[in-house]
């Protein structure tokens, strides 16, 4: 989940450009977090704090990864 208020910029720089346009555009980007981050400063969650959070953002990824090959499947 991506937030103005903690953002993760891992999170959204995996975003598709046209949904990172969206965010800028936010009336409340200005002043953000995110934008503090985007311009070089800013507290900014870059990686997974703890051991927990990486597994929950593998875990995520492998999800991802198998509902794309479900598309995949021919029935």
């Amino acid at each position: 989940m991506f937030t103005l208020e903690e953002p993760d910029l891992t999170i959204f720089r995996s975003l598709p450009e046209w949904l990172q346009g969206k965010i800028q555009e936010n009336l409340e980007f200005n002043g953000s977090a995110l934008q503090a981050a985007l311009d070089g400063g800013g507290k900014v969650k870059e990686e997974p704090e703890d051991e927990y959070e990486e597994a929950d953002r593998v875990a995520a990824e492998e999800a991802q990864a198998e509902d794309s090959d479900e598309d995949d499947k021919p029935w």
